[in-house]
């Protein structure tokens, strides 16, 4: 049985940047950093009854951003303040800040409607202001609400409209960031090249400003098109070069998700389930701490996958049933598909075809309502199982001739040479812009020498003209 795990890419790179009094900062993180601990918290609404202005706007964005993993309510509450106050102080920038503040926050706790509003009304006092990079910030993170919701033309248009901004400004972090997040929607749509050509792109960008973090995230990527691709050793050695540097630098929501996606390679293509089960639990341990709603669904079907292939049928119903409501409570159809499909085969294995054909119906309509050609197909083929068991061939039939099948040989061969070719041309790119920086240190040595051999030259001149006039000055001094 095929079991499905939705490769979450990283949707929570963020960047920083600081211009006046305000941040502008992508989604999840901010100027503040994480949420803040209960002392914070208390200390903060201490001091609060005393400030006034830009001084108490900033604490009220602490606040805000400090109860994201706390309560939902606080956290609104205190933002909408911050927008008032800066409303009354007349200051479009920091009105824009907070709505964007609350639009992350939504977003992290899976209001996706309420984020899409918060960040399309920083976006008009952003475009108002001609702020650039706030605009960009904006455009990325309406591109991963679209994303979210499986609305994929509209992703693509928001995350390559900030692409083109960042690049106007000359942000290679930002520029970097587009990149992935434009890799991602191809990833979704089975565009796994175009996905790849936009990962390694991206890398040559992190890797030339020397930014491990941003880096790290692209190896997570790069990880999942290359199990895409059935090479799970290079998928394994690209998790393994970004774990490596995340529990360096403490990064735990991005740590999470590298955990779940090598779990993954674990669980369905080694078939070490205890490793898998390690990895998980550590995931979604790391998860639950961040109050990551959208992760700790994911996992929960992930772990339902691992007790179906372990064949525990209750534990895995268990957790495919818990992940099937978050999904619906999230309104996350591409995760909901994934959690269908599961629930729906995991009966079909069990030849409860009444049930099975119940979520698998309900998963396929859902397929062809957003284009998940993958999970089109793989619905179309329980359901073609499904009435083979129960004896209607005229269902049967009707399936059968609608199933195509995904994973054909001759397009994994030729996926894998795509790949080759890709990641070739990208090593090339990197060699030759490691030589052009040794051929201008070349350059700038040889510059330096022949100055300092036209000094040589020089003071050689001199010399001998000193020693001349020395000459001619004793010369005369000769009697007659």
């Amino acid at each position: 049985m095929i079991w499905r795990q939705k490769q979450t890419l990283f949707r929570y790179i963020c960047l920083m940047g600081i211009k006046s009094v305000i941040m502008a900062a992508l989604l999840v993180v901010s100027h503040f950093g994480e949420a803040s601990s209960i002392e914070s918290i208390d200390s903060i609404k201490t001091k609060l009854p005393q400030q006034k202005n830009t001084e108490r706007y900033s604490s009220l964005i602490k606040l805000s951003e400090s109860y994201r993993t706390i309560s939902f309510y606080e956290c609104i509450n205190y933002g909408e303040e911050a927008i008032d106050l800066a409303e009354s102080l007349k200051n479009d920038t920091l009105q824009a800040l907070a709505l964007k503040s609350l639009g992350n926050s939504c977003y992290y706790l899976g209001e996706l409607d309420l984020a899409r509003d918060y960040y399309r009304k920083a976006l008009t006092y952003y475009s108002a202001q001609n702020h650039l990079q706030g605009q960009a910030n904006c455009l990325n993170n309406l591109g991963l609400v679209f994303d979210e919701t499986s609305d994929f033309d509209s992703a693509r248009y928001y995350y390559q409209m900030s692409y083109d901004l960042e690049k106007l400004i000359g942000n290679e972090i930002g520029m970097g960031t587009a990149l992935i997040q434009l890799g991602n929607v191809f990833y979704y749509i089975n565009d796994f090249q175009s996905a790849l050509d936009h990962y390694y792109q991206a890398m040559l960008i992190f890797k030339e400003i020397g930014d491990n973090e941003l880096l790290a995230r692209c190896y997570n990527s790069l990880g999942i098109i290359y199990r895409a691709f059935n090479q799970q050793e290079k998928s394994l050695e690209y998790y393994t070069k970004a774990i490596a540097i995340l529990e360096a630098t403490g990064d735990e929501r991005s740590l999470s998700q590298v955990l779940n996606n090598a779990g993954e390679i674990y669980n369905f293509d080694l078939k070490d389930y205890k490793k898998a089960l390690n990895l998980y639990e550590q995931s979604l341990k790391l998860k639950e701490k961040l109050n990551d709603k959208l992760g700790i669904a994911l996992l929960n079907n992930n772990m339902g996958t691992l007790y179906a292939n372990m064949e525990n049928f209750n534990a895995a119903i268990k957790y495919f049933y818990k992940s099937i409501k978050q999904y619906k409570d999230l309104q996350s159809e591409t995760g909901l598909v994934m959690a269908l499909y599961n629930t729906g085969s995991l009966y079909l294995q069990k030849v409860k075809i009444d049930s099975a054909i119940l979520y698998l119906s309900d998963g396929l309509n859902m397929a062809k309502k957003n284009n998940y050609v993958d999970y089109v197909s793989l619905c179309q083929e329980s359901l073609m199982h499904c009435y083979a068991y129960s004896g209607n061939i005229e269902e049967y039939n009707k399936y059968f001739n609608a199933y195509i099948l995904s994973k054909d040989s001759l397009i994994q061969t030729l996926h894998l040479l795509q790949s080759q070719q890709t990641e070739t041309k990208y090593r090339i790119e990197e060699i030759n812009r490691e030589a052009e920086v040794l051929a201008q240190l070349n350059r700038e040595k040889e510059e330096d020498l022949h100055a300092y051999k036209l000094l040589l030259i020089g003071m050689g001149a001199f010399v001998f003209l000193l020693v001349l006039v020395y000459a001619l000055f004793n010369k005369k001094r000769k009697p007659a």
